[in-house]
């Protein structure tokens, strides 16, 4: 993605792209996907406008992240450390 959407400071935009890895920064008040860098694109065969918005469950594939995602609106402190491999 080359510009930030709406309420994304395009400094954390431009890191979350400059990443090599797929990555995507989700808001974890309502767990949507706020940008999703071109790896992660990629690797769902997603567009920027598909990705954004989409629930962050929905890019889960273990029971942690499941679980993490679950809670997370609920726990502002909840912290996710995942190496989920798809």
């Amino acid at each position: 993605m080359t510009s930030a959407p709406a309420g994304l400071d395009a400094t954390a935009a431009a890191l979350i792209e400059s990443l090599p890895e797929p990555a995507w920064l989700v808001d974890a008040r309502v767990c949507r996907v706020l940008v999703g860098n071109r790896a992660a694109q990629r690797l769902l065969g997603l567009n920027a406008e598909q990705a954004t918005g989409r629930p962050a469950a929905e890019l889960c594939s273990s029971p942690e992240d499941e679980a993490f995602w679950m809670t997370a609106p609920h726990d502002p402190e909840a912290r996710l450390r995942s190496d989920t491999v798809l």
